[in-house]
């Protein structure tokens, strides 16, 4: 008599091949990968899950997956989605991956391994022939995979083997010749397989220079789902260590080849890189990490992390590239270290602020405008422009009456005139302005302010300076009657 299915049990199958096909081979697809786990969990319901490969082994599509792969796969009732997904993300890695079961177990965190089993084939032949509730047999899995919508012939993820690190020279030189033909897909999940064998040798210079040649195959597809399996094998080839060697890779004489390499690699490269900036005590390599972070251009939630981090470089460091980033969502963390003991810190904080200069920025940047160090309020105000900074004209004008240091007062006054508006114009018109009697401006606070009218270049700003072409005082009169010149329209 034909065995008869249960219904939840190919549901489950169902909604579980689906999950799987969808991590690994289309990961773009985001949406449809949420509705693929909320009907899993759904099918779970708490429950729990008991699948077992059976009958000597799982196959596809009649060619049998080799026994060193997995045979049973347990979730006890109440595990967590975040755990699950955990669980599922790993078994969607590529075919090769993980050269043994340990290696893959090695994978999930150690919380999840504790509450989960994941066994190799025939170790539950010893225990009870009589399969429990919610049991899912390979029979049923593979009947309800050849349903789902995203193709039941790639479930070759099950599979663990093993490829030679002397193999990635010539599987390259293969997809090389036929970059985008028959067998792409098979060539790159050995790929990845070799380079974790040469990860795990500590030979990481083997995974960069694959990975280099990869990401330069994948720049010379046009097709966008032709490049997609290189992106994909791109991430998974530079897990952990790996990783953080194409990064380092970025302070020496291969920057672009490793640039072009962690673009691929999303926020993982970014973390990998800020952890390589906090780190470093070489200014020349800050820089070089910064510039990456910059091109990279993905702002990472470690950022606001590290800004609670106990020692001063540290803060230092991601503060300042918080600023190149205006990374906006961490100026609540930033504000946290305007009074810091540490003035190096100071400084750092107060050009990101400047840089960032959103109106929830505002605030903490006054603040900084009254710090007692005047490098910190030079750097405060140094970093402004005009189109983010329109909300600050009047607290840079207050801040004038206050600021004793002839160099802050400059960049207070070319500030206003990189704002521009009628308030920062105002402003500059009364500091350009030769003063009382007894009361005299410095020369060099009014050459400053008429310096920022130019920047201004409103009608406003223009009819100032027109205004001071015949000023007594000479070195005044001369300088604006050279930007007005400059300013006229040419004939002809």
């Amino acid at each position: 008599m034909p065995e008869v299915l249960s219904t939840h049990a190919v549901s489950t199958a169902a909604n579980l091949a689906a999950m799987l096909l969808l991590l690994r081979d289309q990961r773009g697809r985001r949406e449809q990968q949420v509705l693929a786990f909320r009907a899993f969990l759904s099918e779970l319901g708490g429950a729990g899950l008991d699948l077992r490969v059976v009958e000597g082994g799982m196959t596809v599509e009649g060619v049998a997956v080799p026994p060193d792969g997995i045979g049973m796969l347990r979730f006890p009732p109440g595990l967590t989605p975040a755990s699950v997904l955990a669980v599922l993300r790993t078994l969607a890695m590529p075919a090769g991956h993980f050269n043994r079961l340990e290696r893959l177990l090695e994978d999930i965190d150690p919380a999840t391994r504790a509450l989960v089993h994941i066994g190799p084939p025939g170790e539950f032949e010893a225990r009870a022939a009589a399969p429990p509730g919610g049991f899912v047999s390979d029979t049923d899995f593979m009947r309800a995979a050849r349903g789902a919508a995203v193709g039941a012939d790639r479930l070759s993820y099950l599979q663990l083997a093993q490829v030679p690190v002397g193999r990635l020279a010539t599987l390259l030189t293969e997809l090389r010749e036929s970059p985008s033909g028959d067998g792409v897909q098979e060539r790159l999940n050995q790929i990845v397989a070799a380079c974790d064998v040469a990860r795990r040798n500590g030979e990481f210079e083997h995974v960069f220079q694959a990975a280099v040649k990869l990401s330069v195959l994948e720049a010379g597809i046009e097709d966008e789902e032709l490049r997609r399996p290189y992106h994909i094998a791109l991430r998974h080839m530079l897990p952990g260590e790996s990783l953080d060697y194409v990064a380092r890779c970025v302070a020496g004489p291969q920057r672009k080849e490793a640039i072009d390499v962690l673009r691929h690699v999303g926020a993982a490269a970014s973390e990998a890189l800020l952890h390589l900036l906090v780190d470093s005590d070489s200014m020349e390599e800050r820089r070089s990490y910064r510039s990456a972070l910059r091109t990279i251009a993905t702002v990472s939630p470690l950022l606001g992390r590290l800004l609670g981090h106990e020692e001063w470089y540290v803060i230092r460091n991601v503060a300042e590239l918080c600023g190149d980033l205006r990374a906006e969502h961490t100026v609540p963390q930033l504000a946290r270290h305007l009074d810091h003991d540490d003035e190096r810190v100071r400084r750092a904080v107060a050009g990101a602020l400047a840089k960032i200069a959103t109106p929830s920025a505002a605030e903490p940047l006054r603040h900084m405008l009254r710090d007692p160090s005047p490098q910190v309020r030079l750097l405060a105000v140094q970093g402004l422009d005009g189109p983010r900074s329109r909300g600050l004209a009047m607290t840079l004008a207050l801040a004038l009456e206050d600021e004793a240091s002839l160099d802050v007062q400059r960049e207070l006054l070319l500030a206003l005139g990189r704002i521009g508006t009628p308030d920062a114009v105002q402003a500059l018109v009364r500091q350009a302005a030769a003063g009382r009697l007894f009361q005299r401006r410095p020369v060099s606070v009014r050459l400053a302010a008429i310096e920022g009218l130019r920047l201004a270049g409103s009608p406003a700003a223009i009819h100032a300076l027109q205004g001071l072409a015949k000023d007594d005082e000479g070195e005044v009169r001369r300088t604006v009657q050279s930007l007005l010149e400059a300013l006229r329209p040419s004939e002809g």
